[in-house]
């Protein structure tokens, strides 16, 4: 059913996958440089604000996340 979607659509499928994964590696990456900005704009706000808050409390307790 999901590939009808993409055909009715006229959407490539490797468009939206290339683009899903840009974003999840850009998350990944703002994850590790703490960029909240980026965060924000990304992720729903309740997910965004847990998760950096335990951004904080892992830097807080000295680890290092890359």
């Amino acid at each position: 059913m999901g590939d009808r979607i993409f055909t009715y659509h006229k959407i490539p499928k490797t468009f939206v996958t290339n683009h899903l994964t840009k974003i999840y590696a850009g998350v990944l990456h703002s994850i590790a440089a703490k960029d909240t900005e980026f965060l924000s704009e990304y992720l729903e706000k309740n997910f965004c604000d847990r998760l950096i808050k335990s951004i904080d409390n892992l830097f807080m307790k000295g680890y290092n996340v890359c």
